[in-house]
């Protein structure tokens, strides 16, 4: 039992429907009363002093070290190692008796889930701070840890920072040691190609399993850390019109050799293998079509297409095409919840400077320009903003997500009946939404507002949000 009495130790509020449990390493863990499939969420709470606590070979990771605006970009040859997932937010924050930091990134997945880590790095507002106190470099008190199922993020962000905000001041364990827990602490691995399982099949690819796949693990750039098929045009080509239970006669052209070769089908049955097939019923049965197109200094390029049906999405990843050399093509085959952060890598988004900018409707056309020719002259009008003068300095990339039914979408920059999300990328001075001015009166404004956009800050954590409501509707907010 502890020495100290419950009446004076300051204990978290377990909400209704969630249960303490006892993990190595923390002062307390918090998770919902399990269901037969649920490993999330989890709220995990522990004091920032040493690595000693922890058992023998773990570590606590300092987010600051790879998610400050200051830091490489995701994908860059120094960015963020792909085995911690792909940092989304960095935010100041503050609640109940504590301030400091608050970072989002998607982690690799838990028992199939693609999955969202929220944490906290937290000091007292009743301590003395020192003079010169920095919380980027500073230890904070305590490290606050909240995994969730990305799909379940709508529902629980807010809950999971009013938790956050709950944690009483002066802190200490509310659990001891020998506490008993009616919870199982699982290790989860993962397991080279070739050896998944059937049910990790929509995170594995196409055909991970199939001894002649050329699957592909990227180690750097965008994909790093995603498995994906390298795949030649004429095999997507095949997958998108042949029949998936159908066999086939003898090779009559270079798209079914170039499935074989692939991995995909089997040359003497004439036969996709069980997971293309699949992939081939996705991409034929898509109720859903949406394409990434984006403008940079290279020019324009469809950067990726996402087709979903029924949970399942088939990612189409699109190589920066190179004069005189084909078109590359990464095929994965994803659960839906994964479509936002297919899009978050392929624009190269991650935590940013999000302050508003003095002068926020400007030119589309000039946005264009700019994006394409980084020497282009910041325009007087614009200069005298000091935001304008940090944005313009930065590479650019002005993308276009296209969302549609599956009828009619050839990648064009509009679609008929879907909806457009259109953003600028201008590195760690920020992330921009383009969205309509605001609409004023009448005479010269109102000649010329067809081609003004009003440029609209947006953190990465929260267009992962919008994200998933455009390309994962039946998922994102669900619990299940």
């Amino acid at each position: 039992m502890s020495a100290a009495s419950p009446a004076l130790t300051p204990t978290l509020p377990v909400p209704a429907g969630w249960s303490p449990a006892f993990l190595p390493g923390a002062d307390l863990l918090l998770m919902p009363l399990p269901g037969p499939d649920r490993t999330t969420p989890v709220f995990t709470v522990r004091r920032w002093n040493t690595n000693a606590d922890l058992p023998a070979g773990s570590e606590v990771h300092d987010p600051r070290t790879d998610s400050t605006p200051a830091s490489p970009r995701f994908g860059a040859s120094k960015g963020p190692a792909p085995a911690r997932g792909v940092p989304v937010g960095m935010d100041r924050w503050s609640g109940g008796d504590w301030f400091g930091l608050r970072f989002q990134r998607l982690v690799p997945s838990l028992a199939g889930r693609p999955t969202v880590e929220t944490r906290w790095l937290l000091w007292s507002v009743l301590a003395r701070l020192p003079e010169g106190f920095d919380p980027l470099e500073d230890a904070p008190d305590l490290d606050a840890t909240a995994l969730c199922a990305v799909a379940d993020l709508p529902l629980l962000e807010m809950p999971l920072d009013s938790m956050a905000g709950a944690i009483p001041a002066g802190w200490v364990p509310a659990l001891d040691a020998e506490h008993p827990s009616p919870q199982t602490v699982v290790t989860v691995g993962r397991s080279p190609a070739g050896e998944g399982s059937t049910e990790e099949a929509a995170e594995s690819g196409p055909d991970a399993g199939h001894p002649g796949s050329r699957q592909r693990f990227s180690t750097a750039g965008a994909w790093a850390g995603t498995s994906m098929l390298d795949l030649p045009p004429t095999a997507l080509a095949f997958l998108a019109e042949h029949p998936p239970g159908e066999p086939w006669g003898r090779f009559q052209d270079d798209r079914a050799r170039s499935v074989v070769e692939a991995g995909l089908a089997d040359a003497a049955t004439r036969r996709l293998t069980d997971r293309a097939a699949v992939v081939a019923g996705v991409l034929q049965g898509a109720e859903q079509v949406s394409t990434l197109t984006i403008h940079s200094r290279h020019g324009r390029h469809r950067a990726l297409e996402l087709h979903r049906s029924r949970g399942l999405v088939a990612a189409v990843a699109h190589a920066r095409p190179v004069r005189g050399e084909p078109d590359e093509l990464l095929l994965g085959l994803y659960p839906a919840e994964r479509s936002a952060e297919l899009v978050i890598r392929s624009a190269a988004l991650g935590p940013s400077d999000s302050r508003r900018l003095g002068i926020e409707a400007v030119s589309r056309d000039l946005l264009l320009r700019r994006t394409l020719d980084p020497h282009l002259p910041l325009p007087p009008e614009l200069s005298v903003d000091p935001r304008w003068q940090e944005l313009w300095g930065e590479p650019w990339l002005l993308w276009t997500l296209t969302t549609g039914s599956a009828d009619g979408v050839d990648g064009a920059d509009t679609t008929s009946g879907g909806e457009v999300l259109m953003g600028l990328n201008a590195g760690r001075w920020g992330n921009q939404v383009l969205a309509r001015p605001q609409s004023g009166g009448g005479g010269d404004d109102a000649k010329t507002s067809g081609d003004m956009v009003r440029l609209v800050p947006a953190q990465t954590s929260g267009l992962l949000i919008t994200l998933l409501q455009l390309l994962a509707p039946q998922t994102s907010g669900q619990r299940r």
